[in-house]
């Protein structure tokens, strides 16, 4: 992958290096956020089933049907 560089001599990173996911973090604060957003998110879809939007119309919005 490369990197380009603007009219002010910056490396900028391609589209290449922007979607490839990083490294995974071992960090003990990240990971149990982490976790706990993911306990909360899980939660809140089972409480409230009728406040999620389905997997259809996401892919409608953004034109990948």
């Amino acid at each position: 992958m490369s990197s380009t560089t603007d009219d002010k001599g910056d490396q900028k990173p391609s589209l290449e290096e922007l979607l490839s996911p990083g490294p995974e973090s071992n960090d003990p604060d990240y990971l149990a956020w982490k976790k706990a957003k993911i306990e909360r998110a899980l939660e809140q879809a089972k409480a409230h089933p009728e406040k999620r939007i389905p997997q259809k119309e996401i892919w409608k919005k953004f034109d990948l049907e």
